[in-house]
C-alpha cells in the first residue's frame, strides 16, 4: 500500500521563508504607499531614504521584495535587490556584497571609496537605477554608526546625480535614534510601522502556502486555528513561526505516516519543540489529573472547551474528584494562570497540552 502524502510534490518550497507569496494580505496598503514613494522619488530625483520598522515576522520583508520585484518588472533601467544586513560583518563587507550585485569587485584590494566608483561608474554606463533594501539592518548600525548611510546617500551627493536608493529596514527605532546627526538627518523620508499579526490575519496570510504546499483536506481548520493562536500568543505575532510550525508539523505527520495534520499533532510539534517552560505540579494530584481527563476527552482535532466539553470534562473528573461546579472553575482558572490552558473570548482553549501528555511524564 502507498503511502498518503502531506505535502504536495515540490509543496515543502513554499514554507520556505526565501518563499516570496503572491497575495500580500494584510499588508496590501505597506506595499502601495512604499511602491508610490519609490517611483516618486525616482521620477523626482530627489529621495530620502525610507524607514521600514516593526519585530520579526510582521511581512517587512515581504512587502520590500514584493515591491522591489514589481518596480524591477515595470521600468527597464531599474535594478532592486533587497539585502540581508545581518549576515555581514562591517561596513565593508555589506558594500562590497551590495556592489557585487552590480559588477564584479574583486576579493582584496580595493577601498570602501574604490568599490563605490566601481558601483556609479557601472549605474552610470548602463544607465541605471539601483534601489537597496537593507534588510534588518538593526546590528550594522550599532556597531557602525550608520556609516554604510553616510555611505550610500552621500554617493549620489558625490557623483552629481541619483543613482543609488537605500531602503532602511529595521526592528527597533533605537538604532536610528541614536545615528550622528549628519547621518540621520540624510534620513526623513516615510517611516512604515509594521505592526504584528493578530490570529485572524496569521490565518489569511497562511492560506497561499497551505493552498499550495499541502495537498487537499490534509489539515483541519481546527489545526490553522490552533496554529494562529499559538503563535499570537507565545510567539507575539510572528508569522514566521506560524509558518515553521504548520512545516515542522507536516514533516512531523509524514514521519509518522498520519495523513491529516490535527490540532493535537500541532500541540505535540509545539510542545516538544518550544513549550520548555511549562511549570510542574507534580505535587498536586487533583490537578495533574484535571489535565489528564481535559487533555483524554478533547478528541484528536477539538481545541475549544466550549460548554458541552467542559461539561464532559466535570463529569469524569468528579469520579476521582467530587467538587461543585464553581471550585471546578477556580481549579480551571488556576491552569490558566499556570499556563497549561488560555481563556479567550470567553473560551478555555488547550492549546499547547498534547495526548502524549497523558503519560504523566511531562508533569
Amino acid at each position: 500500500m502507498l503511502m498518503q502524502h502531506i505535502f504536495r510534490e515540490n509543496g515543502e518550497i513554499y514554507f520556505s521563508l526565501e518563499y516570496l507569496p503572491e497575495e500580500t494580505p494584510h499588508r496590501e496598503e505597506q506595499i502601495n504607499i512604499l511602491k508610490n514613494y519609490i517611483i516618486r522619488g525616482l521620477r523626482n530625483k530627489a529621495y530620502r531614504p525610507p524607514i521600514i520598522l516593526g519585530p520579526s515576522g510582521t511581512g517587512k520583508t515581504t512587502v520590500i521584495k514584493k515591491v522591489l520585484y514589481e518596480i524591477r518588472m515595470e521600468y527597464e533601467n531599474i535594478e532592486a535587490e533587497n539585502f540581508n544586513m545581518m549576515v555581514v560583518s562591517s561596513t565593508y563587507s555589506a558594500i562590497r556584497t551590495i556592489c557585487s550585485y552590480i559588477t564584479p569587485i574583486p576579493e582584496r584590494g580595493l577601498s570602501i571609496g574604490e568599490i563605490i566608483e566601481r558601483l556609479y561608474s557601472t549605474l552610470e554606463m548602463r544607465n541605471l537605477y539601483f534601489f537597496v533594501g537593507l534588510d534588518d539592518s538593526d546590528e550594522l548600525l550599532r556597531r557602525d554608526k550608520g556609516k554604510i548611510l553616510e555611505i550610500l546617500t552621500r554617493l549620489n551627493e558625490q557623483f552629481g546625480e541619483y543613482r543609488v536608493y537605500p531602503i532602511v529596514v529595521v526592528r527597533d527605532i533605537k538604532p536610528i535614534y541614536v545615528l550622528p546627526d549628519h547621518i540621520r538627518s540624510k534620513l526623513g523620508g516615510i517611516m512604515l510601522r509594521f505592526n504584528p499579526y493578530n490570529y485572524k490575519q496569521l490565518i489569511d496570510i497562511s492560506r497561499e502556502r497551505i493552498r499550495k504546499g499541502f495537498r487537499d483536506d490534509v489539515i483541519s481548520e481546527n489545526a490553522v486555528k490552533n496554529a494562529a493562536l499559538i503563535t499570537e500568543i507565545k510567539f507575539g505575532g510572528n508569522a514566521r513561526e506560524m509558518i515553521t510550525l504548520l512545516y515542522n508539523a507536516g514533516v512531523r505527520a509524514e514521519a509518522i505516516r498520519q495523513y491529516k495534520i490535527t490540532s493535537d499533532l500541532i500541540r505535540q510539534v509545539f510542545f516538544e519543540g518550544y513549550y520548555t517552560h511549562i511549570i510542574g505540579i507534580t505535587d498536586k494530584k487533583d490537578l495533574i489529573e484535571l489535565l489528564n481527563v481535559i487533555i483524554k476527552e478533547l478528541d484528536e482535532d477539538e481545541y475549544e472547551l466550549d460548554n458541552d466539553v467542559l461539561r464532559r470534562i466535570y463529569s469524569e473528573y468528579r469520579k476521582v474528584y467530587n467538587i461543585p461546579w464553581d471550585k471546578f472553575l477556580k481549579k480551571l482558572e488556576y491552569l490558566t494562570y499556570l499556563g497549561y490552558l488560555t481563556y479567550r473570548e470567553n473560551k478555555y482553549l488547550n492549546l499547547y497540552l498534547p495526548k502524549s501528555l497523558l503519560s504523566k511524564k511531562y508533569l
